[in-house]
């Protein structure tokens, strides 16, 4: 596994003196460029896991949520802001499935959907 590289003290200084001039609008467009990054690499993983929720089969991308199925401390790093692209990176996806947005949250801590489907 590779380490993260934090940045350095004079690399913070020289981020924090571009942010400041930048405008708005300059700051904006940067951010819906990331939210796209992140839709592109969201739909490759699904992709790659199946494209449907392994308890009631729906389909819609923005619904699907990755589920760990062992906890998350036992099978990758904390969470930094780049988990997507770890996920993206990592060959083996065995310990997260798809699960839509409910039947993920009905699950919970008891391993086991609760809904009626």
């Amino acid at each position: 596994m590779q380490r993260v590289k934090y940045p350095t003290a004079i690399q913070k200084k020289k981020l924090k003196d571009q942010r400041a001039y930048m405008t708005p609008e300059i700051r904006a467009r940067q951010s819906a460029l990331g939210k796209a990054r992140k839709v592109v690499i969201k739909k490759q993983l699904i992709e790659r896991l199946g494209g449907s929720c392994v308890c009631c089969g729906i389909t819609e991308w923005w619904v699907l949520t990755f589920d760990h199925i062992k906890p998350l401390r036992e099978n990758m790093p904390k969470y930094h802001s780049d988990w997507w692209q770890q996920l993206k990176n990592c060959p083996d996806l065995s310990h997260i499935q798809l699960m839509c947005s409910g039947c993920n949250s009905s699950k919970g801590i008891d391993k086991e959907c609760k809904l009626e489907h």
